[in-house]
């Protein structure tokens, strides 16, 4: 026999409408981005009614490394709950712009010596799971292109 009156499911408020203006990630990274933790900048990028239990759940993920999200693939990060094809791409291209903080701006890097070399690839370098080799085209120690021109097989 089945109960007359059948109980609803019971309402819980995502964590976003629980906080006050001042704590939610996006007011946060507007007040100052570099204070933020890595799971208020995660979720300012996700977006969203949940964005803040679905950045919770990547890092989960991932173990909370953001190199290991960086690295991830873009349907690995979409099978996060709560997390969809475009979110995926939206974290992947934020992490890739991150990224290019770190490479030279504005005129073309000089290489004076082998260290010099190895700072303009290591970044970038640092986190590819398989063996590249990078070729620098220069003249009088000024750089003009860098390439990939041998990739190993996983």
């Amino acid at each position: 026999m089945e109960p007359l009156l059948i109980t609803p499911p019971s309402y819980r408020p995502t964590k976003l409408k629980t906080l006050p203006l001042r704590d939610q990630p996006a007011y946060r990274v507007t007040s100052n981005a570099t204070a933020c933790s890595l799971a208020e900048l995660l979720a300012a990028v996700v977006g969203g009614a949940q964005q803040i239990e679905v950045a919770e759940g990547i890092l989960a993920r991932f173990g909370g490394d953001v190199q290991r999200i960086y690295k991830a693939h873009v349907a690995e990060l979409a099978s996060v709950r709560g997390v969809g094809q475009q979110t995926s791409v939206r974290i992947k291209a934020a992490l890739a712009l991150g990224l290019r903080l770190t490479e030279p701006t504005g005129e073309r890097p000089v290489i004076n010596s082998p260290a010099d070399a190895a700072a303009l690839v290591q970044h970038e370098m640092s986190l590819l799971e398989q063996e590249f080799l990078r070729v620098m085209c220069s003249t009088r120690a000024t750089v003009f292109s860098i390439s990939s021109r041998y990739i190993t097989a996983q």
